[in-house]
């Protein structure tokens, strides 16, 4: 190692002396304060999260996976006698005391170290057939119960292929585009792409057989399936209507090839002008005109394939129960779903005893480990989401009695300071559950809305302002709508101090269209 030399005056002669810098491998201590995340801590933080649907399937693998774990037997009903003695009764145990704010501790480590996280289709079913009267044969009708598998797109498409064409390559080839379709019924990717994946057929399909099989698809049932976009696939339905006038088809169908995004947009004095100019042979169209056209197309399925298989409707299962009992609005927790847990004690005694060898003893131990953090998760999880849901019930009130103009302005960091907890935990706790009350099932994320400020000096909930929103809309002049400066102005009449953006942002997240795009001719 190089020495690294330089020169100060010396304290004795004034003249300059050379000190040697030289790095030296030397041994200190450093005293430094860290914050470590347990496994308990993790896992607490984690089952928080879990909706009940997940965390019963967290709760059954625990049982698989942990050989400490068992469900707990229920406790039998001890039935009232008249003669027994106070204290003569068999001795019930008492259910462990749960601290106020259990588990906060852990919960509020771990959010230091990190930031904060923030209707389906009815398909048909196709079942199996009825079980014969008199047919008693157990596995037979376990059969039975089992729920039908509905039919996908593809199976349905394939069932019509033997009555439509004779040629066994055509039908193949078919077959082969019906893979490439997606749930919605359109094409996935291009015929050549298609075309590239069969170049091992001898011979490969030519392009003119790939589009003569595309065809075939698109002659199937439901109409506009095989498309390539939406305009084909609008296209391919008014190609079989049959009870509409010319005509009124002929307009429908070009405004579908020209001018579907100013439909779109509600352009339709522009659509008469430029239909007018570009096709004169429709004659002097005029709004009306368009206005059926549009209903022509407004009939037609854009995703034709979605009632076919697909995914499953999403169930929903609250997770918290809020009803009125004697006059107060009482909340208990819907865990009836899950298996109460308790631990194996017989295992206590190989875990201790000396007949067990080490290795025993260390998986004993810390399966034994393994279950009591998650034993204290399961019980963290269940204070916090009381806690949580007695403010909701404490605080909305007026929405449980009134209805969503009563909902009041709620954040976040209104609940988590009221409790004493981290404004993350609350966040984590709240995340795709659900909560049910006399009014029905709703997110609990429903319960937290932002708000407008009132003139008087108090606040609206953003879904009351929003209940307002729709109540002027509807009543409008469709034919002058009201813009969002119009309806901000109405609000304030109403006592609701509101900015044209925040109505602009309000009717956006609720879908409405804009002023222009509601306008009727």
């Amino acid at each position: 190692m190089r020495s690294a030399l330089t020169f100060s005056p010396c304290k004795s002669c004034g003249e300059n002396s050379a000190v040697d810098y030289s790095l030296r491998p030397e041994l200190g201590a450093v005293q430094r304060l860290e914050l470590r995340l347990s496994p308990a801590m993790i896992q607490s933080m984690e089952i928080l999260q879990l909706t009940s649907l997940d965390l019963q399937e967290k709760i059954e693998a625990e049982l698989e996976e942990n050989p400490v774990l068992e469900i707990a037997e229920p406790e039998p009903e001890t039935p009232v006698e008249d003669d027994v003695a106070p204290g003569e009764g068999p001795p019930v145990a008492a259910a462990p005391e749960v601290p106020e704010a259990a588990g906060e501790g852990e919960y509020s480590k771990l959010e230091d170290l990190s930031a904060s996280s923030q209707f389906a289709w009815d398909d048909e079913e196709y079942v199996g057939r009825r079980v014969r009267a008199g047919d008693d044969d157990p596995k037979l009708g376990a059969m039975q119960n089992v729920e039908g598998r509905p039919m996908t797109l593809g199976e349905h498409l394939e069932g019509q292929l033997a009555f439509v064409s004779d040629d066994a390559r055509t039908v193949a080839l078919a077959r082969e585009v019906i893979g490439n379709l997606d749930d919605n019924g359109y094409l996935i990717g291009s015929l050549d792409e298609i075309g590239q994946s069969l170049k091992d057929w001898t011979p490969p399909p030519s392009a003119e057989e790939l589009e003569e099989a595309l065809s075939l698809v698109q002659s199937l049932d439901p109409p506009g399936v095989g498309a390539r976009d939406l305009r084909e696939c609008l296209l391919l339905q008014l190609a079989r209507e049959r009870r509409t006038p010319a005509p009124e088809l002929r307009l429908a169908r070009e405004i579908i090839m020209h001018y579907l995004d100013e439909l779109g947009r509600n352009r339709v004095p522009q659509i008469v002008k430029e239909v007018r100019r570009t096709v004169p042979e429709l004659g002097a169209i005029d709004v009306d005109d368009v206005k059926n056209a549009h209903k022509i197309i407004a009939s037609l399925d854009p995703k034709p394939g979605r009632t076919f298989g697909g995914a499953r409707p999403k169930y929903i299962r609250p997770d918290v129960v809020i009803e009125k009992i004697d006059g107060r609005y009482e909340v208990h927790l819907e865990n009836g779903y899950f298996p109460r847990l308790a631990l194996k004690t017989e295992y206590r005694a190989l875990m201790s005893g000396r007949k067990s060898d080490v290795e025993t003893r260390k998986f004993l131990r810390r399966k034994f480990q393994d279950a009591e953090f998650l034993l204290k998760a399961l019980s963290m999880r269940d204070n916090t989401l009381q806690r949580i849901a007695g403010e909701i019930a404490a605080l909305q009130e007026g929405f449980f009695e009134e209805g969503v103009e009563h909902l009041r302005p709620l954040r976040l960091q209104d609940v988590a300071e009221r409790l004493g907890m981290h404004l993350s935990t609350v966040s984590r706790a709240i995340s795709g559950k659900y909560l049910q009350c006399p009014r029905g099932v709703f997110e609990m994320k429903f319960f937290f809305p932002g708000g407008a400020s009132r003139q008087d000096g108090t606040s609206e909930s953003r879904n009351s302002v929003m209940a307002r929103l729709k109540e002027l809309i509807a009543k409008e002049d469709r034919s002058r709508p009201l813009s969002d400066e119009d309806l901000a102005e109405e609000l304030k009449k109403q006592g609701i101090a509101i900015s044209r953006r925040t109505v602009t942002k309000y009717r956006e997240a609720e879908g409405i269209a804009a002023s222009r795009e509601r306008k009727a001719y």
